[in-house]
């Protein structure tokens, strides 16, 4: 019987010792590192203290060089097409398919949206969405609701965050030729605030104080400006929607004690190690995001405590 086994054990070993058919596969490691490459062999091999040989995967990666993966340090496999073939496919596609756009805002507008459904051509995608927008501008109208849409778009749609950025100061010079008064002057730089318009915020808190230096919302407004970091407003506002999604399904995962639980499955979240500091993380940067943009309301974030036990006197 035992020396059945011993044969069967040699020639499952030797069998496994074959080169494969070249297959692509994702290896995902129980560190959490991604290895990608074209699966050449598996071979047996002893390990000490694993009770018996272990695989261990050949493969070759994207320099062609040939890498070990021991069977041990392996959480899972992804059968699939590699990142560099997806890639090479993409740019093929693009290199085919971009000399035919016509030289118009809404032909590239409409061939940016294809490269952004395709995988690693953000470049290009970015790229024809700026052409869209330069191939526009002439045609926009001389009035702030269309330079808002467009500035919107740009924004939640495009990507193009300082170009958002230029038409919201086209915004703001139009409604200064309005703004009169100490009180429309500082609605106006809380706009600007809103928007990272943080040089013209100032000059219009200053002029609100030229006509009524004893506005407190002046006063508060340039001390906010002062002592603040400077974010990019419109890049702000599509980070701290995916932020605020993460919090959520965070704050879902809480626990009776205030804790977040100290595994992946618990924190619902991809990783293996310091889920409690990720979730620190995150929520101080939740609140970092809104006193950013609320100075009025700052309030520090205060973590549940603990309920604590009964004690005698």
């Amino acid at each position: 019987m035992t020396r059945t086994l011993a044969t069967f054990a040699l020639l499952f070993g030797l069998l496994l010792a074959q080169p494969l058919p070249t297959s692509a596969d994702v290896y995902i490691l129980k560190t959490g590192s991604v290895v990608e490459g074209k699966t050449l062999r598996v071979y047996p091999k002893k390990m000490p203290g694993q009770g018996g040989p272990k695989n261990v995967f050949v493969i070759k990666n994207e320099a062609g060089k040939e890498v070990e993966i021991n069977e041990v340090d392996l959480s899972y496999v992804v059968k699939g097409p590699l990142s560099w073939e997806v890639r090479a496919a993409s740019q093929a596609w693009y290199a085919k398919e971009s000399p035919a756009v016509k030289d118009d805002w809404k032909a590239h507008e409409a061939f940016a949206k294809k490269c952004a459904a395709k995988k690693y051509l953000e470049e290009q995608t970015q790229k024809h969405y700026r052409k869209a927008y330069e191939l526009r501008k002439p045609s926009i109208k001389d009035d702030v609701s269309s330079h808002t849409t467009v500035a919107k778009q740009l924004e939640t749609e495009w990507d193009l965050y300082d170009e958002a950025k230029e038409e919201w100061r086209w915004v703001y010079a139009k409604r200064k030729e309005t703004s009169t008064g100490a009180e429309a002057l500082v609605t106006l730089a809380r706009w600007c605030m809103d928007e990272g318009l943080y040089d013209e915020a100032a000059d219009a808190f200053n002029e609100a104080l030229k006509l009524n230096a004893a506005h407190d919302g002046a006063k508060r407004g340039l001390r906010h400006l002062e002592n603040s970091p400077k974010v990019n407003s419109q890049f702000f506002r599509s980070l701290n929607g995916k932020l605020t999604g993460m919090v959520n399904l965070l704050e879902s995962k809480r626990k009776g004690d205030g804790s977040y639980g100290s595994d992946i499955t618990e924190a619902a979240v991809h990783g293996h190690h310091a889920m409690t500091a990720l979730v620190g993380l995150t929520l101080l940067a939740k609140w970092d995001f809104n006193a950013i943009k609320t100075p009025a309301r700052w309030t520090p974030f205060r973590p549940r405590s603990r309920r604590s036990s009964p004690t005698s006197a």
